[in-house]
């Protein structure tokens, strides 16, 4: 939604502490609730940055778990990070 005032875009909805959401061809994660119409056209794009608002800037895809992570478990099944 728009604020006809600053024709700043704000959001529509609150996100809860963790989720994540695509915004301008970024995702953003709420690293705390983020209260409906919270500006959010002004986020940065570099990822890893946090705003005042509480959103973490994830990028322009999301991140993968290491390949450090992958496991082999002893009935030969393999876990897969990713």
């Amino acid at each position: 939604m728009v604020d006809p005032v600053s024709n700043a875009t704000l959001s529509s909805r609150n996100y809860s502490n963790g989720e994540v959401f695509f915004f301008e061809n970024n995702y953003y994660q709420a690293t705390k609730t983020v209260p409906r119409a919270t500006e959010i056209s002004s986020l940065v794009t570099t990822a890893g940055t946090v705003d005042q608002s509480g959103i973490v800037t994830l990028g322009a895809t999301l991140p993968n778990k290491s390949e450090e992570l992958n496991m082999s478990w002893p009935d030969g099944n393999d876990l897969t990070a990713g």
